[in-house]
């Protein structure tokens, strides 16, 4: 799994996301007489192929990843439902497939999410802005991301706020994560938020699944994609799904040949993967503690699975007020 884990995502029941549902049907042009009955699904069966593409095409936001996230899994207690609960619950029921895995992410994967934040009060979507992003427009984006409230209104604001005192409005310390003051033209608050956005979307889902994994015997293998990436003075660090042109040999030609060679490295470790669901060839050692392979050309090595330690751990700790 490359990049977090089955929860990075938010889940909501479905009705949280229904406007974003009609609005959907609205466009397909056969349906759009009837988008607000709350029975929709007869009518798109028999919608054409052209229809729904055309519907779907226009439903996504072209300048915002986040805003389309509303397409992804609902929470369905229903008979014969196979999602009925928050991923880190159905973690802790030990409601999960016992399998070995490789599970990594990004040095800077909030990147991608964060240059500015604005809130849509209803929706909790996120909104590109280049503008300076303050403390309580952070607050009312993350209050409306992770509405309605798993616990309560005042549990989630309290938790927010302790979750924003964790991360400090320092440049030095977000991401992407060691370059310094600089903030390459962008808002001073675009590092911090990315480094939050990062850790609560991507960073803490994976360390759960490891650790969940670890405790209950099944092999686990974690890794972080370091390797810098060209054009540094543009901001983006290692961001989200770097790693995935090397692990299938694609990496851009305009890279360096270090980077050829470690793609080539983290080839061998996924198809030995993929053969015997051992990375390692079935050599190597039982790591006790709790690691990651570093992928990173100048410095591939065995590191400790600790970086920001207590904001991580307060996300997991949390999780089911993030709606993981």
């Amino acid at each position: 799994m490359e990049s977090g884990w089955a929860n990075s995502i938010p889940t909501y029941p479905a009705a949280r996301n229904e406007r974003f549902w009609q609005a959907f049907v609205q466009k397909v042009e056969s349906c759009a007489s009837i988008s607000t009955s709350g029975s929709t699904f007869s009518c798109l069966r028999n919608a054409n192929t052209e229809e729904i593409a055309t519907a779907l095409l226009q439903s996504v936001v072209a300048d915002n990843l986040a805003a389309n996230l509303v397409w992804t899994p609902a929470i369905d207690t229903g008979r014969g439902s196979v999602y009925t609960d928050l991923s880190s619950r159905s973690l802790a029921k030990g409601n999960f497939a016992r399998l070995p895995s490789i599970v990594g992410t990004t040095l800077d994967e909030g990147l991608l999410l964060a240059f500015g934040t604005r809130s849509d009060t209803i929706a909790g979507t996120l909104f590109a802005s280049r503008d300076i992003l303050l403390d309580q427009e952070l607050k009312d984006s993350l209050a409306a991301l992770n509405s309605p409230p798993i616990r309560s209104s005042s549990s989630l604001n309290v938790t927010i706020d302790r979750l924003l005192g964790l991360y400090p409005a320092n440049p030095s310390v977000g991401s992407p994560y060691g370059t310094g003051d600089d903030v390459f033209g962008l808002p001073p608050s675009y590092k911090r938020d990315a480094s939050i956005l990062g850790d609560l979307a991507f960073d803490a889902a994976r360390r759960m699944w490891s650790h969940v994994l670890a405790r209950n015997g099944v092999n686990t293998y974690g890794y972080l994609f370091t390797d810098p990436q060209p054009n540094p003075e543009l901001g983006l660090g290692v961001q989200h799904a770097a790693e995935i042109p090397y692990v299938y040999g694609q990496v851009p030609p305009a890279f360096s040949a270090a980077s050829m060679n470690l793609s080539a490295v983290m080839m061998d470790y996924w198809i030995s993967f993929a053969v015997s669901l051992n990375p390692n060839d079935k050599k190597g050692i039982k790591h006790l503690t709790k690691v990651l392979m570093q992928f990173e050309r100048s410095n591939m090595s065995i590191i400790q699975d600790d970086y920001r330690k207590e904001q991580i751990s307060f996300i997991i700790e949390n999780a089911d007020e993030f709606h993981h």
